[in-house]
């Protein structure tokens, strides 16, 4: 199984990573663009390849919710869970769970990344585990987003 979600993380964080193909955008959107500090958001976009599990590849989708530029550590959101279902060209979304005391004023940017690693089936209660293929996952940046919260 792909190792856990990304935590909210500082600004500019998804800079560096690799960018996906035009292939692999998700073109995500955020609805709404401009909301207040307790308005539920939430991220739509494509699935480019279906999540799940293929022969000895994992495939998997996280959004990162990185707050805005200068404001405090309290205005990180959570992670989401990451997309592990879906069919490939399918249109998901993604509700962004909200920090614990709202929204911070400013623009919050969203990143769509698609995990790809290998596939590592748990045994079954009683029998030998089974060999993991060994090669290193990768993240790739497959869409941006963003939102502003206004007072």
């Amino acid at each position: 199984m792909l190792a856990g979600a990304a935590v909210a993380a500082a600004p500019g964080a998804a800079q560096g990573l690799p960018r996906g193909t035009a292939a692999q955008q998700t073109s995500p959107r955020v609805l709404p663009v401009t909301v207040r500090r307790r308005t539920a958001v939430r991220v739509i976009f494509t699935l480019a390849d279906a999540p799940g599990h293929q022969g000895i590849f994992e495939t998997a989708y996280r959004v990162q919710v990185d707050r805005p530029k200068g404001s405090r550590a309290a205005c990180a959101a959570p992670a989401p869970p990451p997309v592990t279902g879906g069919a490939r060209g399918e249109r998901t979304r993604v509700a962004l769970p909200g920090p614990r005391y709202g929204w911070c004023l400013g623009r919050y940017h969203v990143t769509v990344f698609e995990q790809r690693g290998p596939y590592c089936p748990q045994p079954a209660p009683g029998a030998m585990p089974q060999p993991c293929p060994l090669f290193a996952s990768q993240d790739l940046d497959v869409g941006r987003a963003g939102f502003t919260v206004r007072r």
